[in-house]
This record gives C-alpha cells, structure tokens and sequence, in this order.
C-alpha cells in the first residue's frame, strides 16, 4: 500500500483513481479524501486491438502522471460473459496493470480489483430487467448520489452521448471507498 500525503496543517491526503474498463470507452473517476473531484470519460483510438491497447497505455500513463494517484481501482471483468468479450476485457485490463507497474513499479492490490456485483451491492442498487435497464439505474445513481447530470442515451455504441461508463466509475470508486474507507463516505439509507 503506497503512504499517503501529509497536506499542509498535517491532515492526510488520499487520491483514488477508478476505472471502468471497456474495449471501446472507459470511464474514470478521481477522489480525494472520499469526495469525489473530477470524473470522465476515454474513447479507446485506433483500428484494431493492438493499436488501441498501445494508445490506451500511453493514456494511461499520461492520466496517471496528471492525477498522481495513491489507489488505482478498476472492475473486475466478468467471466460469465461471452468468452471472446471476457478475453478482449481482459487485455485491456492487462494495460492497465503493465501502465501500473510501469508508472508506480508495483503492483495494483487485490482489493483494488472489485467485481461488478460487489459494486451493485455495496451501492445497494436494485437489478433492472436488462443490460440496458442496469446502465440507466447507473446514472441515475450517480446524478442522485452526486448532484451531477450525466446523460443515458440507450444502444449508443459509440458513447457518443451516453455516459454510462462515468456512472460504473464514479460508483465503482464509491463502492471501493465504502470497503476500504467507509469512515470516509456518508451514510444514505435512502440508495435504491
């Protein structure tokens, strides 16, 4: 676990960089101290994987070096999926962990690695009838939890609009935080 900062007065400082990882764009949220301060979204670049994993190292790089990050948290790929989009999830989150170590030179804690149940329970969010249902219950979500105003456009492949994948991490980062920090988040019994 890397030491975290002393600000000026003495308080401590600790920076969490989540993502949510997709072939085509990950979402990303940063912490500080369990507040959320800023959040967004990366569209992966480039024509085939090979291209796209090296651009989205060298983005990863350059986000870890802008944010200096104390806690790099990502969720988990889920197995039961197809096989073929498990596999493909699971390069780009090799990415993430050879940017890591390349950056940090050390590896990312098995805590940091949250499934995507984990993250519905610990946000205590209810199911929806489908893939689709579950990503608007996301922003809406996040919008409740965090004043924000972030849009839901259904079968949007390109996430041109939708930003779907900054709600899966801005509440992963929330469901990493209440594991790991819960001093630090507010309790809200009203979560759907």
């Amino acid at each position: 676990m890397t030491p975290r900062r002393r600000k000026a007065g003495g308080r401590v400082t600790e920076r969490v960089l989540a993502f949510d990882i997709s072939s085509v764009c990950v979402g990303w949220s940063v912490w500080v101290n369990g507040e959320l301060e800023r959040h967004g979204k990366f569209g992966q670049q480039g024509e085939d994987h090979g291209e796209r994993l090296a651009c989205f190292r060298h983005w990863l790089l350059g986000t870890f070096k802008q944010f200096t990050p104390d806690q790099v948290v990502y969720e988990r790929p889920y197995s039961g999926r197809r096989r073929n989009a498990y596999g493909v999830l699971q390069l780009y989150v090799a990415a993430l962990l050879i940017a890591h170590w390349e950056h940090f030179e050390r590896e990312i804690p098995v805590a940091n690695s949250v499934p995507a149940r984990e993250v519905k329970r610990r946000n205590r969010m209810r199911k929806g009838k489908d893939h689709e249902a579950n990503k608007r219950i996301a922003v809406l979500l996040a919008n409740r939890l965090y004043g924000l105003r972030l849009k839901y456009k259904s079968n949007d492949r390109k996430k041109a609009v939708s930003q779907d994948d900054v709600a899966d991490a801005i509440l992963l980062g929330r469901a990493w935080l209440l594991a790991e920090r819960p001093f630090l988040v507010p309790d809200d019994r009203d979560d759907d």
